[in-house]
């Protein structure tokens, strides 16, 4: 859970820095969309290690310790940065990190989730990693002359996550089960399991491009002030975790069409809120909305992941976080140079197209497994 919430962390620190930079260094939104392509490739490296390699519990301790000791290095790198160019080196370090923090987190839970809880924890897990990043802003919205004082605190974090880790005694004893197969060929893939790994894609994409645009969109589009995007930018994160705190309550996969409805119409609600309003209560709003909607579709596409396969959440649930961490980044770098031609706008627009378009993916899920449940008697 800790994990989690330093990814949340690093997400928020982002959003603040992107901001910051556009003002300070003049980063246009084609050098911005840069800054996430650097960090998709830093983060690619180590999962695809930990995918390849034979995991151990030493290998899971070695990966939280690395983590920790890059993210604060490329932390106090960024500090010192007056250059745009210069950006892009502690930038890819700071990738690898969080990759390596990734892939440890993934291992760490193909290791120890049974089954009956997987979708559970990991519902859990998005509620610290949203909990961390809405600490984070609002702590940047406090502080927000020191900037500097927060990275330094920000790597003495991460320094300690890499102590911690290193003399903990839990890792000594954790056993992976050999599978006699690969998980390629125990992935479902048929139609219904395409269309679900789509969707969480995207979803992993939008969390991205809003949590790392949103503050520079507020700074561009209506010249709101560094404190005030900030701010803006916690209620978002705040309405995330409260849409998570609610999916608690979810009913099965079947009667879910109701809060699919509700979760994408306040994604679209939200995204024209935010494209419409000049207004500072108009962008509160529209951040809430927007938050509340994409905090209730994640668990939602998640237990019907997991839900059909429940004998391969451990794995499954590895995979993807291994998968969709890297993935959802190519959509914010999109997102930059898109905006270069098309202007700022397009970070919002791509919010609401994407809403319509879970909506469509999942509306075919649920009328798939209503269709099952009522064919199953029939053919019984």
């Amino acid at each position: 859970m800790g994990g989690f919430a330093l990814l949340g962390v690093w997400l928020a620190t982002l959003g603040a820095l992107l901001q910051l930079w556009a003002t300070y260094l003049r980063l246009g939104p084609q050098a911005t969309g840069n800054v996430f392509l650097m960090l998709g490739l830093g983060s690619v490296a180590a999962p695809l290690a930990a995918l390849w390699s034979r995991p151990t519990g030493r290998t899971v301790q070695q990966l939280f310790v690395g983590s920790g000791i890059l993210a604060a290095t490329s932390y106090l790198w960024l500090w010192r940065i007056v250059e745009p160019f210069w950006i892009l080196p502690p930038l890819l370090v700071l990738g690898l990190a969080l990759g390596a923090l990734n892939a440890a987190i993934a291992l760490l839970l193909r290791a120890t989730v049974t089954p009956p809880r997987g979708t559970d924890l990991i519902v859990l897990a998005g509620i610290f990693f949203s909990a961390g990043a809405m600490t984070t802003c609002l702590l940047l919205w406090i502080l927000a002359e020191r900037l500097g004082t927060i990275l330094w605190l920000q790597a003495l974090l991460f320094l300690t996550l890499a102590w911690r880790v290193s003399r903990s005694n839990l890792f000594e004893f954790m056993a992976f089960r050999p599978d006699s197969s690969s998980l390629w060929g125990q992935l479902d893939r048929t139609p219904r399991g395409i269309l679900l790994a789509l969707a969480l894609f995207l979803e992993s994409g939008t969390y991205w491009t809003i949590g790392g645009w949103l503050a520079f969109y507020l700074g561009r589009k209506f010249g709101m002030a560094g404190s005030t995007s900030l701010a803006i930018l916690a209620g978002f994160w705040l309405a995330l975790t409260c849409g998570r705190l609610a999916s608690q309550r979810l009913p099965p996969l079947e009667k879910r069409l109701r809060w699919l409805v509700t979760a994408c119409g306040l994604c679209v609600v939200g995204s024209i809120f935010l494209i419409q309003t000049a207004e500072i209560s108009g962008a509160v709003v529209g951040a809430s909305c927007l938050g509340s909607g994409l905090g209730l579709l994640h668990p939602l596409t998640l237990g019907a992941v997991a839900g059909r396969h429940p004998q391969l959440q451990p794995r499954l649930l590895h995979t993807f976080f291994l998968v969709t961490f890297s993935a959802g980044l190519l959509i914010p770098w999109g997102v930059g140079h898109l905006a270069a031609r098309m202007g700022i706008e397009i970070v919002v627009w791509t919010a609401l197209a994407v809403g319509i378009l879970i909506f469509i993916l999942l509306g075919i899920v649920v009328v798939e497994s209503k269709l099952d449940q009522r064919t199953a008697p029939t053919a019984s």
